[in-house]
């Protein structure tokens, strides 16, 4: 992953494969995955050395189909306005490239508590989600909050989710079905929208706020 080092030491060994008992839950999730890595890497700076150099929006819009999360045209033509890095970078720049505490920051921990230790306290139970799931932020990277790492964490949790599928392993599929849907109430659920209304009031048919829109839209269908 790119904003995430992997903590273990070892890796455990995957057991040998067994009959799928859910195909729909297995195809979900591997939706899910294609999802939250292109919208991931939508949210990576442009500038930077993770910057994509083409967002894979087929690969996004095919994901939605399989999960019923559909936009509509209009969105998916805002969305290819940012799909090549240049065209990003413009727009990441303008829309997050202020102060912190102002404009839209993609920042979880700038929204709601505003107390340090109600943010620090948020920040802490992230970190704790992701080192349960054996990865933590590079050191030099993203802040834990930062939508582009949840996203990515959740995509962790999807893929971990369709090898438990993949293997009939019952207690690993319920131990990723409670993180997902308890990360998801706890943290990117409860600011996502926030975020999304935030850049559809400051830039309405910007690329970002058609890409927000289905973020939400994915989350919301995950975290049921």
């Amino acid at each position: 992953m790119a904003g995430f080092v992997d903590t273990r030491a070892v890796h455990p060994e995957r057991r040998s494969a067994a009959p799928v008992r859910d195909h729909r839950a297995l195809d979900a999730a591997l939706a899910l995955t294609d999802a939250y890595r292109v919208l991931a890497s939508a949210f990576q700076d442009p500038d930077g050395p993770e910057g994509a150099d083409r967002l894979e929006l087929r690969v996004l819009r095919a994901a939605g189909d399989r999960l019923g999360v559909r936009a509509d045209d209009r969105t998916w033509a805002a969305a290819r306005r940012i799909a090549r890095r240049d065209a990003r970078a413009v727009e990441h720049r303008a829309i997050f490239g202020h102060t912190v505490a102002h404009g839209c920051p993609p920042y979880e921990t700038e929204y709601g508590r505003r107390h340090v230790f109600g943010q620090a306290q948020d920040l802490g139970d992230i970190r704790g989600f992701y080192e349960a799931f054996g990865v933590r932020p590079r050191s030099r990277g993203e802040r834990p909050d930062h939508v582009g790492c949840e996203l990515e964490f959740l995509g962790l949790l999807a893929l971990k989710s369709a090898i438990a599928h993949a293997t009939s392993d019952v207690e690993r599929i319920e131990i990723c079905r409670e993180a997902e849907r308890r990360f998801i109430a706890d943290h990117p659920g409860r600011w996502l929208p926030a975020l999304a209304g935030r850049i559809a009031a400051r830039v309405p048919d910007s690329g970002y706020a058609a890409v927000t829109a289905i973020e939400v839209a994915a989350t919301s269908f995950a975290g049921v």
